[in-house]
């Protein structure tokens, strides 16, 4: 893939961090934009991108993955499907890591290297399917209560779950080369994944590959699932559907004229891009012109794989099917989307600390004129005001905390009430249930799995939909709120901390004639809640958030995403029992002998929607619920709580770090104070033209 480009940048980029790095470790007096500077080198690092690639149980993700990386690496079954998260990259030699869950493996919690050859046995579920002839010898199992586990898994229900979290795979191939990492994840519709292991990875992915199945493109769960992406704001996934040499062949059975045949396969194109466009903004023409594409792949993974393999390679037969098209695409959208996006936030980012770091030499170059006992008099009477403004700061760092903590407490009581909401809503969840499994007359327990399966996945996506909603107009509105009242509560406090710090640098002759976007100490803490409330410290320091009104307005406007996101990953419907319950149910169908379709799916799911309602009701299983969220709430708080210190006690530190070091030079004689007004010229210099150098990088990147 043409990513050689995007890392060369992010390696020019790194050059020009160093280059301040150094001047800010110069000076003595930088340590605020040291921190900002390794932040960003640490950002930077990020050459990497992750595409993940999602779907539901046998839409032939793995297979698709085989055919774009050209190697039969990972297994291709009807009735398995891959368990754990599965990270392909780059290495010169051929080889795998397998990473317990801890406690879950008899060979211990350390990542062991395995053969390629034998990932099988290590990635696949096992979903332990049965034929005729065992049912009944199952049917005796079950009601026996007889739990037999493997010796390195462990049942649950039907199936064999693994006892890893994920593996890395590395391949010395050119796809991989320059950068990108590929990611198999579990079905989103398996019971063996619960489909969390896929959801959790999301923050870390740079590209979404959403795989349907040509047979079946565009199911309910599939439906659901999207829209429940899309409130999480993943608005640009790439489709990808698979099978569609075999639509094409289902289609031309040799007795149709080529034009109805063409017609057809067209007419087919047309529905599912119509149903799919509702859920990605690839289709919009800001992407369309810049990528050249929809986004919405329509590909055969067996020319693929046929086209690679040939000796010499097909190129012809690798374009039919549409992976040509497909893998440039893929390429053109790391790069220009999501490389330009992370080039942007650096090359920002540089300006910020450098703004910053010129703010503060120009002052030390007006406060460098003053004589020695000029100056040593004004540090004297700036004494005073510099232990107030301590005490400010620290009165202002613990109110925060207190008010931080009485929102706590407030939102703990809020979160309770989801529970109950959602409880309300589960009969309606399950009414607006439509069933597409077809029913397997000889084999009502195929029929009755496939529906349980089916119907546990729509419960779960009313769930989190539900749950989403619910966090933007009943969680969301109500931190907002208090935010509000913090901000107002603050503010005088806070312009008294301002007004203070400036009378010390106004006596010590640290002030200066340009302004910039962080010239108090308020527009900081403010920029630090907004930034870690956001996710978008940069942004939030470009001057996004200044004062206690950007505080009032920029987070009530932006706090949404973050809250929103933790509060799903927080209060997710755990149903640990449920698979060995249905597999009860199950059982008893089979013993009565019922066939009916009908019949089979109101059993089967009003025992889920009984364990839902469960959950949902009971104050142990509601106290886990609530008490997961309230967790992620504390550590989000935290996080605001060190960082609003910091913030505060940043501007205070840095006048005793450039008095201590002004007055060491003016000890020192006339000569060191004209070294180091000349040393400030050079580095402002320096520092404009990193600044501008960083620029014309990511332009020509661009270009």
């Amino acid at each position: 893939m043409n990513t050689a480009v995007f890392k060369e940048t992010v390696t020019q980029l790194d050059e020009q961090l160093d280059k301040l790095l150094a001047i800010a470790e110069s000076t003595g007096t930088q340590q605020d934009v040291v921190e900002q500077v390794l932040e960003l080198k640490e950002k930077n690092q990020g050459k990497d991108f992750k595409v993940l690639v999602m779907g539901e149980f046998s839409t032939g993700k793995s297979t698709m993955i085989n055919a774009l990386i050209g190697e039969p690496i990972l297994p291709e079954k009807a009735v398995t499907a891959t368990a754990i998260i599965t990270e392909i990259k780059y290495g010169e030699e051929k080889k795998a890591v397998i990473y317990p869950i801890p406690g879950k493996w008899k060979g211990g919690d350390e990542p062991f290297e395995v053969p390629v050859t034998e990932l099988k046995k290590y990635l696949l579920i096992n979903h332990n399917i049965k034929d005729a002839k065992e049912t009944q010898e199952e049917i005796n199992h079950l009601i026996n209560g007889v739990e037999d586990r493997e010796e390195d898994s462990h049942q649950e229900g039907n199936v064999i779950a693994s006892p890893f979290e994920r593996a890395e795979i590395f391949l010395p191939l050119d796809i991989l080369k320059d950068g990108v990492e590929i990611i198999d994840s579990p079905g989103l519709n398996d019971p063996a994944s619960h489909g969390d292991i896929t959801h959790n990875y999301l923050p870390n992915a740079h590209a979404i590959i959403f795989c349907m199945s040509g047979h079946r493109a565009y199911s309910l769960t599939e439906k659901e699932t999207l829209e429940k992406l899309n409130s999480m704001r993943y608005t640009t996934p790439i489709f990808v559907v698979t099978y569609f040499d075999q639509i094409c062949a289902n289609i031309d059975d040799g007795d149709r004229e080529p034009e109805e045949v063409e017609h057809e396969i067209d007419q087919f194109k047309r529905t599912v891009c119509a149903d799919i466009s509702k859920h990605t903004d690839l289709v919009n023409e800001q992407y369309t012109s810049l990528l050249g594409g929809n986004g919405i792949f329509f590909v055969s993974s067996r020319d693929a794989k046929k086209a690679k393999h040939s000796d010499p390679w097909n190129d012809e037969l690798y374009e039919q099917s549409g992976y040509k098209a497909f893998e440039s695409y893929l390429s053109d959208y790391l790069v220009k989307c999501k490389g330009s996006e992370l080039s942007k936030m650096i090359v920002e980012g540089i300006r910020v600390a450098g703004v910053e770091a010129t703010r503060s030499l120009n002052e030390q170059y007006n406060a460098a004129d003053l004589s020695l006992e000029e100056f040593e008099q004004r540090m004297e009477e700036v004494q005073a005001k510099m232990e107030s403004a301590k005490a400010q700061a620290d009165l202002f760092v613990k109110s925060f905390d207190i008010e931080l903590s009485k929102v706590l407490s407030d939102l703990k009581t809020t979160c309770r009430q989801l529970p109950k909401d959602a409880y309300a809503q589960v009969d309606s969840w399950k009414s607006s249930y439509k069933c597409s499994v077809k029913q397997e007359v000889l084999h009502p327990k195929r029929t009755a799995e496939a529906i349980a399966k089916e119907f546990e996945m729509h419960m779960q996506n009313q769930y989190e939909s539900f749950a989403l909603e619910w966090s933007e107009n009943v969680l969301k509105p109500e931190v907002t709120e208090k935010m509000k009242k913090i901000g107002e509560k603050l503010e005088g406090r806070a312009k008294d901390l301002d007004a203070t710090i400036n009378d010390i640098k106004t006596g010590l002759n640290l002030t200066h004639s340009s302004p910039d976007e962080l010239s108090s100490t308020t527009s900081k803490v403010v920029s630090v809640i907004y930034g870690l409330l956001t996710f978008d410290v940069i942004g939030a320091s470009s001057g996004a958030a200044v004062g206690m009104s950007g505080l009032i307005q920029g987070i009530a406007a932006n706090i949404g995403i973050n809250l929103v996101v933790m509060a799903i990953l927080g209060s997710t419907v755990g149903l640990p029992g449920l698979p060995i319950v249905i597999a009860g149910e199950i059982v008893q169908i089979l013993i009565s002998g019922t066939r009916n379709k009908e019949i089979i799916k109101k059993k089967v799911c009003n025992k889920i929607v009984e364990q839902y309602k469960k959950v949902l009701s009971e104050p142990q299983e509601v106290d886990k619920l609530v008490d997961n969220m309230y967790s992620q709430l504390q550590e989000q708080f935290a996080t605001l709580s060190d960082g609003a210190k910091k913030a505060t006690f940043s501007d205070i530190e840095k006048i005793q770090l450039e008095s201590e070091q002004l007055l060491e030079d003016k000890k020192n004689g006339e000569q060191a104070i004209n070294e180091r007004k000349e040393n400030i010229q050079k580095w402002i210099s320096e520092i404009n033209e990193i600044v501008e150098t960083s620029y014309n990088i990511r332009n020509n990147s661009l270009a």
